[in-house]
């Protein structure tokens, strides 16, 4: 689900099924598409740091 845009960038913060609000990390997905807080999208993970996942969006799911 994302949770807002990054400013300044093409990216989004989101979180996946498992992640709790304010508790754990962000998926930030790079993408130059046009996306709203709440919409949900199937993202492939690319990467990873201490906290955080990346990704990019493989296709958007019905809503």
């Amino acid at each position: 689900m994302i949770e807002g845009k990054v400013a300044d960038e093409d990216a989004y913060a989101a979180r996946t099924y498992r992640d709790a609000p304010d508790v754990d990390g962000f998926l930030f997905v790079q993408t130059a598409q046009e996306l709203m807080t709440g919409d949900f999208v199937r993202v492939r993970v690319t990467g990873a740091d201490e906290y955080d996942l990346i990704g990019e969006i493989e296709d958007e799911l019905a809503e």
